[in-house]
């Protein structure tokens, strides 16, 4: 069980406060040695420590998380497709249990929703495709 397990465990149990310190440590770290983190690995720590700030009720602070990860699932598709012959199936498991685009950019039009920055919002729920788009995000 890898450091992502753990932090993926402790937003499942609630300790939102635990998460948000320890991801931040992580990224820190990461910060400062990149290859300490995988991109997916710190893609997905950068949604788990957004989801902390969320529920800390700091909304802006969590929407400009929650965008540093999509700039991270960015790094992440790029290099996928200059690795698609030597990943296998090790890198599509890892890709399935990667938190969905879309879900983070709902979730930043969720932010700017209580920031009643309702034209941000519809913007982010714009810039999904109409055909990705879930009956969550087509009906708020």
């Amino acid at each position: 069980m890898n450091v992502i397990d753990n932090i993926r465990e402790m937003a499942a149990a609630g300790l939102h406060s635990n998460v948000r310190i320890l991801s931040s440590l992580l990224l820190t770290m990461s910060n400062n040695n990149p290859e300490l983190l995988s991109p997916a690995q710190k893609y997905q720590l950068l949604v788990y420590h957004a989801d902390s700030i969320f529920h800390d009720k700091e909304y802006r602070n969590a929407a400009c998380k929650y965008s540093m990860a999509l700039q991270q699932k960015k790094v992440i598709s790029k290099t996928s497709k200059v690795r698609t012959s030597t990943g296998g199936a090790a890198s599509n498991l890892q890709a399935q249990s990667l938190p969905s685009e879309i879900e983070v950019k709902y979730k930043i039009a969720e932010c700017y929703t209580i920031l009643k920055l309702d034209k941000d919002a519809i913007a982010v729920l714009d810039g999904i495709p109409s055909r990705q788009r879930t009956p969550k995000v087509t009906l708020p």
